[in-house]
Order: structure tokens, then C-alpha cells, then sequence
């Protein structure tokens, strides 16, 4: 018999089929093309949603230990990408303010700070793959990093005016990290945890990929 005739032979024969058989045909010979055809329009769909949603972090800040006011994304992240990002709808910045590391105090409920680790491993491995680009915590936390070689000098970055007559944390006998205690915009958007409290400093990582950005930022706050 002729392949087409045979082809149209079965067609019939299923036509009039019960539904069952009808059933057991289509998972037979369809059910499988119809999964991989779902599959690749599901994956099709994320990739695009993907692409229209992501957005390309242009900078990252770490503020350790701070407990962030509520208002600060409305009146600091968005006004700062709004002035400095060429498209803020595909672009971002990234203020983090989750992570915790003490060595020693209180906060202000007079408790215990909890040490964490796994925080400062996170900052770590951030730091060496280049995708942290500014950091701003306590001088003591600050002074922990510097001793890990994180920061750059602040004549790299910076210029002299800029945080000369400031106190200044040194590394190498170089300055890497200069006070922030006279920030308008971090006094008023974030508390830090620890009591009794430390002064304030910024440092630039050595790594970053960003540090335009991140001297922006810098005097943005400042």
C-alpha cells in the first residue's frame, strides 16, 4: 500500500476512534513535540522578560552595620541615578545595607552585636571579583579590610582638597579611608548599629570596575 494511502488509512481510523485511542495516539506520536515546543517558547519568553528587566549595576556601595531610614531610596538612590546615570531604566545603583560585622560593642538597646562571618566572607569575595566598589562603616570595621590590602590609596581616586584636614585611616603608610562623620545625607538616612558609636569612614576597593561611580557617589554624599 502507498505511504500516503496508508497515512490517510490511519487519519480515518483514528477519526472514528474512541477517545481513549484517540488519546493514546496524540501521547504516542504528538505529546512529546507539543512539551519541547512548550518548553522552548517558556525559555523564548524568559530570555526576553530577562532582557527588558535587567538592569546594569553601575555601582555598589556596601554600608556595614547601618540600619537604612526608609525614605533613603526615594531621596537618595533615585535622585543620585536620576543625576548620573545615562538611562535609568537600564541602568542601576546598589546601596547595601544588610550586612552586619562587630568586633565589639553594643547596640542601642544595649545588646550584644552579633558577629557575622559568613557577612564579611560575602564582602570578601565581592571585593576580589570586583564588583563591590565603595565602603562605608565604622573605623573599626574599616580598619579590618585595610588590613586586608582592600582599599586604594585616596590620592589615587581622589584629590588632595578632598579629604585633606579629615581624619584618615592609613595603610601602608598610605591614607585609604577618610571620615564621614560631617555627611549631611548618611546622618540623615542611616544610623549606625554599634554603640558606643565610631566614627564614620568611606574607602575605595582596589578592585573596582567602577570607580568613576564610586567617587561620584563619594561627592554626592559628602
Amino acid at each position: 500500500m502507498p505511504l500516503m494511502d496508508e497515512f490517510k488509512e490511519e487519519r480515518e481510523s483514528i477519526k472514528n476512534a474512541s477517545w481513549p485511542k484517540k488519546w493514546q495516539y496524540f501521547k504516542d506520536y504528538y505529546l512529546k513535540w507539543v512539551i519541547v515546543g512548550i518548553a522552548a517558547l517558556i525559555f523564548l519568553i524568559a530570555m526576553l522578560v530577562s532582557m527588558l528587566t535587567n538592569k546594569e549595576e553601575m555601582l555598589l556601595v556596601e554600608l556595614v552595620n547601618f540600619n537604612e531610614d526608609f525614605s533613603a531610596e526615594d531621596e537618595l538612590e533615585i535622585p543620585f541615578e536620576e543625576q548620573y546615570l545615562e538611562n535609568t531604566k537600564k541602568q542601576t545603583i546598589t546601596l547595601d545595607y544588610g550586612c552586619t560585622i562587630v568586633g565589639k560593642g553594643k547596640d542601642q538597646n544595649n545588646s550584644q552585636l552579633v558577629y557575622s562571618y559568613q557577612d564579611e566572607q560575602k564582602i570578601a569575595a565581592i571585593a576580589i571579583a570586583g564588583d563591590l566598589d565603595l565602603m562605608i562603616s565604622g573605623k573599626s570595621v574599616i580598619e579590618r579590610f585595610a588590613d586586608e590590602g582592600m582599599y586604594i590609596a585616596l590620592d589615587q581616586v581622589l584629590s588632595p582638597s578632598e579629604y585633606e584636614g579629615r581624619e584618615l585611616i592609613y595603610s601602608d603608610g598610605k591614607a585609604v579611608a577618610v571620615c564621614m562623620d560631617d555627611s549631611v545625607l548618611l546622618n540623615r538616612y542611616y544610623t549606625y548599629k554599634e554603640e558606643p558609636k565610631e566614627s564614620i569612614y568611606a574607602a575605595f576597593v582596589v578592585n573596582s570596575k567602577r570607580r568613576d561611580m564610586a567617587v561620584k557617589f563619594y561627592r554626592y554624599i559628602k
